[in-house]
């Protein structure tokens, strides 16, 4: 497994930021942005990734689910969480090769 660059992770980020962005349009639910940036860094359990899955295939909703699974999983390695100190999971793959403060 390669070890992202502060870089890449930033890169990701914005990348899965837009993606979501482009989702929550799709779904007419634009303003639920920060609610999942919020449920993804005040986590304390994987069930939040279940209320975000809720949140982009509202009922009725033809979602391409696949798409979506993969974007809610970059979202939750990639966004920052409280429980580990604001890092998001990828940066703890650089804290363990000294690569991050």
């Amino acid at each position: 497994m390669d070890i992202p660059t502060r870089r890449q992770i930033l890169k990701k980020r914005k990348q899965t930021e837009k993606k979501l962005m482009e989702l929550l349009k799709a779904v007419k639910r634009e303003s639920r942005f920060d609610e999942i940036k919020e449920i993804i860094y005040n986590e304390t359990s994987p069930d939040g990734m279940m209320d975000i899955l809720k949140i982009l295939t509202p009922k009725g909703a033809k979602a391409d689910l696949k798409e979506i699974v993969a974007t809610v999983k970059d979202a939750w390695n990639y966004f920052p969480h409280e429980i580990i100190g604001g890092m998001c999971p990828a940066d703890l793959l650089l804290t363990a090769h000294g690569k991050l403060p």
